[in-house]
């Protein structure tokens, strides 16, 4: 069966001609007001930004892995009929419900595992994603906002991956997950025989401080542990510190507030880093 509709059209009214407009001559005041703010002034110094950047960075890094684990767990003290059958993240629960156990589930969202072949080879994809409160019987809760894709391969070990929205787990083990991430990244790396290398493109609030990544490369393939490319942080009192490192493999970038260059001696150390986002990313 074909459904045809049919949209009448009134006739149209004639349109009045559009008024003359004046000339405005140079500089007269419209009553526009002056939205000019003054420049900002930063609460750090710049040996305190590049010491916020290195402090975020120190500990492990966030592990879709982890993740996966601490959502299974919660998961498995579900049922049939709460938060529903299939995989553990499967059944939305828009009103929420309380299992059998007692455990609270409110939300909907997904997990996925796909194995496949493309033209680099075999790969294995985690996909989770949700917008997920989970809260045990004694008060602890999970809370999931966002999506999380990570393709993983072997020989070598190689992934790239997807960090979307925010994700905490207040009791967690891993401190960056009992504190709660929220992020827009990209993030990509190999561990080969020629060495461990990384990459990263986007922003990531961790252990309570906000840094951008604009094209940072570690590892092999580049300047060892001196990261290529430029890092930001946002310092509290607003406004943005940067250190642009460029492609002279020194970890004595250029610093900037704002845009402005800043004298610094400081140097941003960021040594292991790349092991660990390839041990928080790889199985």
């Amino acid at each position: 069966m074909v459904f045809v509709l049919l949209l009448a059209c009134a006739p149209t009214a004639s349109t009045p001609d559009a008024p003359d407009v004046a000339d405005v001559p140079e500089g007269a005041d419209l009553g526009i007001p002056d939205l000019a703010s003054e420049p900002l002034t930063p609460d750090w110094a710049p040996e305190e930004a590049i010491a916020a950047i290195e402090a975020a960075l120190a500990g492990s890094f966030p592990s879709p892995l982890r993740v996966r684990g601490a959502l299974n767990d919660w998961f498995r003290h579900g049922d049939g009929g709460c938060p529903g059958p299939g995989t553990f993240m499967s059944g939305p629960s828009f009103e929420g419900c309380t299992s059998e156990e007692g455990w609270y589930y409110l939300g909907v969202g997904g997990y996925s595992e796909t194995f496949a072949d493309d033209e680099a080879g075999p790969f294995v994809e985690l996909n989770m994603m949700g917008d997920l409160t989970m809260v045990a019987p004694l008060g602890e809760t999970i809370d999931v906002g966002g999506h999380w894709i990570i393709r993983l391969r072997e020989g070598p070990a190689s992934w790239s991956a997807v960090l979307n929205g925010s994700w905490h787990e207040p009791m967690s083990d891993a401190d960056w997950l009992a504190t709660g991430i929220s992020a827009w990244l990209n993030y990509d790396g190999t561990d080969g025989l020629d060495g461990r290398r990384a990459a990263l493109e986007g922003a990531l609030t961790l252990r309570g401080t906000t840094l951008v990544f604009h094209a940072v490369s570690l590892g092999a393939d580049g300047c060892g542990s001196v990261p290529t490319g430029e890092v930001d942080v946002r310092d509290p009192g607003g406004g943005t510190w940067s250190v642009d490192f460029g492609d002279t493999c020194t970890p004595c970038g250029v610093v900037r507030f704002e845009g402005l260059p800043v004298e610094t001696d400081a140097c941003l150390a960021l040594d292991g880093l790349v092991d660990r986002l390839v041990e928080a990313s790889t199985p």
